[in-house]
């Protein structure tokens, strides 16, 4: 809970202080370290869980994945990825697809096609997200048009195919993203305290430039919990931890 709630050093008190620590209490610590730049804890924390031996499940594969994502690291993630069936017996889920495909796109579109025909699961919105950035940052232009073209179909709301959009209409479409409804619901009804965001998809650019701003506009702190990271915003400078990384915004 202190996790989701932005307070990853409370939830790290309560975790080491448990003495008995279940699957998932592991599992959410993974998860909080990850979402919140904590690559290097989050990855020693899962092995620290496998040396005090705790078969795994496929939650915290999620976690771990998605930290070698954030971390660009290609040999670690494919160790994860492979162990997953030869050690562990467990098959790749939506989640732990989507970790592979953002991270192999970014260094190597080769092993990204290979792994989207071998997988045992229908690609979702978010994967064909993924391939799209990949083929952006690979140069695939034609498969790029290709995978935009089936994301809008899967997706018509998705802000990955918001670029090829003219302004107006670019606009009026970034106009209904609901983390801006939440922030200023956040600023209306609960003054002076810290506005916490959960937002169950990807934050688009245009929606990060915003909120970054609201801290110094209106004199408040913001966390927004996404799916990919967690964005703490203090009033005097805004510090963004995304990719594993610590970022001041001047």
């Amino acid at each position: 809970m202190n996790a989701k709630c932005g307070n990853v050093k409370a939830a790290e008190q309560v975790f080491n202080g448990m003495k008995s620590k279940s699957l998932s209490s592991w599992n959410g610590m993974i998860s909080g370290l990850d979402v919140h730049g904590e690559v290097e804890k989050a990855l020693g924390l899962f092995s620290r869980m496998v040396n005090d031996g705790l078969e795994p499940d496929y939650i915290p594969f999620v976690g771990v994945l998605s930290a070698c994502n954030h971390a660009d690291s290609l040999e670690l993630g494919r160790s994860y990825f492979t162990s997953m069936i030869q050690r562990y017996k467990i098959y790749h889920k939506l989640q732990h697809y989507g970790c592979v495909v953002d991270l192999f796109g970014k260094l190597t579109f080769d092993e990204v096609e290979a792994l989207t025909e071998t997988m045992n699961v229908k690609p979702d919105g978010a994967i064909r997200g993924s391939l799209l950035r990949a083929c952006g940052a690979q140069g695939q232009v034609e498969l790029s048009e290709f995978f935009s073209q089936h994301l809008f179909e899967l997706e018509p709301d998705s802000t990955g195919v918001l670029y090829d959009m003219d302004e107006e209409w670019k606009e009026c479409a970034l106009s209904y993203h609901s983390e801006k409804f939440a922030i200023a619901f956040g600023l209306l009804s609960k003054p002076r305290t810290t506005i916490r965001i959960t937002e169950n998809l990807r934050v688009c650019r245009n929606c990060q430039s915003a909120t970054k701003l609201i801290p110094k506009i209106f004199n408040r702190d913001l966390i927004m919990r996404t799916v990919t990271a967690s964005i703490v915003l203090k009033m005097a400078i805004a510090h963004v931890r995304i990719a594993g990384n610590k970022h001041a915004i001047k």
